[in-house]
């Protein structure tokens, strides 16, 4: 019954204003409580009483934070967490019990989030031994396989971090929640819960001494020709960084998506999750508002949500890293841009799917870690409508990308994104290039010699579009190569002596009318 609205953030004070929306109650009855927190850890916590708001009222307060006294962190984000508390015992509840609260993320200009220095890189060394691409340096050792087009084994340190061929694989399914009864039918017809994956390319290269980049693109196939092509690029660095740039080409009749994103699947042991994002209970895209953004720990089987009828459960919203490590503290660091979700648990969303029961779920010794770039809103479609338009996930082209570090590192360093630009045509023929890093954008047709783009060009009569970035003399992205068809335009008929002969309402297999 009381909203917060930030109002103005000053050197040493930030204003709240509080609208009390009760109808018989004073906000005086309450003590107003705040915590600052940077990348999500408490730095300053105070108390403050509050004067007389009377019922449907606002007031503005201001809170003393020692802004002015912060050591900026380079690359932090920080919050402040307000709360309500109850100044005495009521008979619902004792003095201290919180009613109502609220996180504001404060307008900090922070110094940049320190880079990869790309000179200082050790050198990797790469080995292509049958069906194995093997890159290994100073802490890292990653094995790529040929015939499945993955990454199947990844080490820090001499800690195996992924189990056996549990690598980063395309995955749309999430077991359907309850609010889901309008979405079965979709999951069920594009056989999306049971992708079959099929090699098309590997390629391997090595621009620098201290960087590898291996490309798989794979045919991720539901049933009834449907299913998305999948072209991972993974970027190796020296420190042991791995920067993955994702890019998905539905085809097929793909319409709606649970999810989007990638699943592995790592060993047993790797069971304490601490992430920097919403929590620590479950949130999804329309289902996040009471989880405020903070540091959180626990182990990966606390995550697990007890629902009566087992189904996507435990899920985390804008996260911005998060960590598998065992009990020394050893294992893998995920890093996105802040509104990804994450989810690990010790059993697949078949496992939920499929049990029907609570009693029916039986955990695995693996870790299932989930990495999603998109999600389904969660909706009411069980009683009510499904999810608002603005949560709805459509197929369509995307491009998501996330790294793989060990569970030690600083997750503010930021990877130089090599990952390919993206070329896209309209439906007149016009072919425009988008790049995500600063660079001299380039292009070439069916193997021709590149050229400096300028502004979209016309392939109405189609052909092979290539295109990378030129960060600087010796380093360059990933190429995109995209293949475009030949656009036949409509022929235009003359309908003028057209006439409508038959007109029926029946629709076939419907039975007569009554």
């Amino acid at each position: 019954y009381v909203n917060f609205t930030l109002g103005e953030v000053a050197k040493d004070r930030v204003t709240v204003e509080l609208s009390n929306k009760y109808f018989f109650t004073d906000l005086s009855n309450f003590t107003v409580q705040w915590q600052l927190t940077e990348d999500g850890q408490g730095i300053g916590r105070g108390v403050q009483t509050l004067d007389s708001v009377a019922p449907g009222e606002s007031a503005s307060v201001s809170l003393r934070l020692p802004l002015s006294r912060l050591k900026l962190k380079p690359g932090a984000e920080y919050f402040l967490n307000v709360s309500l508390t109850q100044n005495h015992d009521e008979l619902y509840a004792k003095a201290g019990h919180m009613v109502a609260c609220e996180q504001f993320k404060l307008p900090i200009r922070t110094p940049e989030a320190p880079s990869l220095e790309l000179a200082r890189l050790r050198a990797l060394a790469v080995a292509d031994e049958g069906d194995s691409i093997i890159v290994t340096g100073r802490k890292i050792k990653a094995v790529f396989s040929r015939s499945a087009g993955m990454l199947s084994s990844l080490a820090y340190d001499g800690v195996e971090v992924l189990a056996n061929g549990g690598g980063p694989r395309l995955n749309l399914f999430r077991a359907p929640v309850d609010n889901d009864n309008w979405l079965r039918r979709d999951i069920e017809r594009s056989g999306i819960a049971n992708l079959s994956y099929t090699v098309k390319n590997i390629t391997v290269e090595q621009p620098a001494r201290g960087i590898v980049r291996v490309r798989c693109t794979v045919d991720c196939a539901g049933k009834a020709e449907t299913g998305m092509v999948h072209t991972a690029t993974f970027t190796i660095f020296g420190d042991g960084s791995i920067d993955v740039t994702n890019q998905v080409e539905p085809y097929g009749n793909l319409t709606f998506l649970p999810k989007l994103g990638v699943s592995l699947v790592l060993p047993k042991g790797l069971d304490d999750l601490t992430w920097l994002g919403r929590g620590p209970h479950e949130s999804y895209v329309d289902r996040k508002r009471s989880a405020d953004v903070g540091l959180y720990s626990g182990k990966v089987a606390a995550q697990y949500e007890r629902y009566v009828r087992p189904q996507e459960n435990g899920n985390k919203t804008d996260v911005r890293w998060a960590t598998l490590t065992d009990k020394k503290g050893k294992g893998l660091q995920v890093v996105t841009d802040g509104t990804y979700s994450i989810s690990a648990h010790h059993n697949t969303a078949a496992d939920y799917d499929q049990a029907r029961h609570i009693d029916k779920v039986v955990p695995r010794d693996e870790v299932y870690l989930c990495i999603d770039a998109a999600h389904m809103g969660l909706g009411g479609a069980s009683c009510g409508p499904r999810p608002m338009n603005q949560y709805i996930l459509n197929a369509g082209p995307a491009r998501f990308r996330y790294s793989l570090r060990p569970a030690t590192a600083d997750a503010r360093v930021q990877l130089p994104n090599l990952g390919a630009p993206l070329v896209i045509r309209d439906k007149g023929g016009m072919v425009g290039i988008e790049a995500n890093i600063s660079g001299s954008v380039e292009y070439r047709l069916n193997d021709g010699a590149w050229t400096s783009y300028a502004k979209p060009f016309d392939l109405v009569e189609g052909g092979v579009v290539e295109a990378r970035v030129h960060l600087s003399d010796k380093l360059a992205s990933d190429i995109a190569r995209v293949e475009f068809e030949k656009i036949v335009p409509l022929q235009e008929l003359d309908k003028s002596t057209w006439q409508v002969v038959h007109v029926d309402s029946f629709e076939p297999g419907e039975g007569e009318a009554r």
